[in-house]
């Protein structure tokens, strides 16, 4: 390890070497190679210790800032916030609120902006007209043909109005392509 260490710092050295010598021809200054030696062991010295620091300085930080959401998450989970899946294999906090008798999930940005919606209360209507429980052959041809799936996580129909349609197929809810008789059984919006 050594040796390919050496022979790294060498070759580092030579480029080195190299930029200072083409630094010294333009400005036309003349420097013997011991000179040119010392500028070099300086310059690599001080990348050196520049990269050390701030990778240290980065590690301290990412470490107190994963024990800061830690602790966070453990007093949101004493406070009644749950973890929401938001996504294939994305998990944010969350609760559950009611607006105008429609129970839904949502998840806060930490300026207070709700970010994700979901409902499967069967009250809930979108702008499209649809519901908790309609069969895909509800859907408008149109919109059926946009169905796409998130592994794990379910299959979803976009509409106009931000809302996604969910079915759910199977354990992991993408086990099978959804069906003309699959129903939807919750809506997001993100």
């Amino acid at each position: 390890m050594k040796f390919f260490e050496y022979n790294r710092l060498s070759i580092t050295t030579k480029i080195l070497d190299v930029y200072i010598q083409g630094f010294l021809i333009s400005k036309k200054i003349k420097i013997n190679n011991s000179m040119k030696t010392r500028i070099c062991i300086l310059i690599l010295g001080i990348i050196i210790c520049a990269c050390k620091t701030s990778s240290k300085e980065k590690s301290d930080m990412e470490s107190k800032e994963i024990v800061e959401k830690k602790i966070d998450v453990f007093k949101s989970s004493e406070t009644g916030v749950k973890f929401i899946m938001t996504s294939s294999g994305s998990l944010d906090k969350g609760k559950d609120t009611i607006v105008e008798g429609i129970k839904y999930t949502i998840v806060e940005n930490e300026k207070g902006n709700i970010t994700f919606w979901s409902t499967r209360d069967k009250k809930f209507k979108t702008p499209e007209g649809y519901v908790i429980g309609n069969q895909l052959k509800d859907i408008s041809k149109l919109e059926k043909d946009g169905i796409y799936k998130q592994p794990g996580f379910g299959y979803f129909i976009k509409l106009e109005s931000g809302w996604q349609l969910g079915f759910c197929e199977g354990e992991s809810c993408t086990v099978s392509v959804p069906t003309e008789e699959s129903i939807v059984k919750w809506m997001m919006k993100i």
